[in-house]
């Protein structure tokens, strides 16, 4: 059998080629086409995950109290509550007596800074003039009844210590008593002169509804220092020093009753 082998030309061999040539330049267009669409779609959506987890971020979200207002108290267990001497802190007060710390009698304004302790100002007046005093009231002992009531009523046992400064001298005539024999005229007399007390007392208070209070105390009281007193003759009108007489009182007795009102 004879067999014959065909030559092609070399340009005949290219044109048979540029079909086949043609058909994967086409091809790999595409594939290029595809991984660019799916490379914009990637960014795409990146750049839409990162634009929405922006935006989560900077949204506050309502977030709901947690210290939510307590509930108010009810009128049965503020009834039920022991009264206090601090409920109603400021008072007012009215004081009377022998040797107070504002005199005969006199006016202060108190404040209770706690159940136990208050403290005072005031001014008062006795036989010579005025009689200014400030004052510390301890209540080492606190009692209370009618709890539960609209009307408790509150005790305590107290030590109150003041500090006043008021005139001294002769004590006056009050022209009570009758002369049994015929009066005489003192030989000399003290001259009045302002002096600084201290004094301490020990008493009982009382306090009802919350605002009335009721005070008594009695104590002893001391002139502060060493103040040097004058007389005066009577007859002549001379001056000498009477200091270590026995008309010029260091120490008196101090008795006290007050009645006051709290705010």
């Amino acid at each position: 059998m004879v067999t014959s082998r065909v030559r092609l030309r070399p340009s005949l061999r290219r044109r048979a080629a540029a079909p086949k040539s043609s058909h994967g330049k086409r091809t790999q267009r595409i594939s290029r086409g595809l991984l660019c669409a799916l490379w914009i779609a990637s960014a795409l959506l990146c750049g839409s995950v990162a634009r929405a987890s922006e935006l989560d971020d900077a949204y506050v979200y309502p977030v709901a109290e947690s210290n939510p207002e307590p509930a108010p108290v009810s009128p049965t267990a503020e009834a039920e509550r022991e009264p206090n001497f601090s409920d109603h802190p400021f008072t007012l007060q009215v004081r009377s007596g022998f040797a107070t710390s504002v005199g005969f009698i006199g006016a202060l304004a108190e404040l209770n800074v706690h159940d136990r302790l208050a403290i005072n100002a005031g001014l008062g007046t006795n036989f010579y003039g005025a009689s200014p005093a400030v004052g510390v009231r301890l209540r080492p002992l606190v009692f209370s009844s009618g709890v539960g009531t609209t009307r408790p009523i509150e005790y305590a046992v107290t030590i109150e210590g003041s500090a006043s400064r008021a005139a001294f001298g002769e004590q006056p005539s009050l022209g009570l008593l009758p002369c049994i024999e015929q009066c005489t005229e003192p030989s000399s007399k003290l001259v009045t002169r302002v002096v600084s007390w201290g004094q301490l007392e020990l008493g009982g208070e009382l306090r009802a509804a919350g605002h009335y209070q009721l005070l008594g105390s009695f104590g002893w009281a001391k002139m502060l220092g060493n103040p040097r007193f004058d007389c005066v003759q009577t007859s002549t009108g001379e001056h000498f020093d009477c200091s270590g007489d026995s008309s010029v009182t260091r120490q008196v007795f101090v008795m006290t009753w007050a009645l006051g009102y709290a705010f």
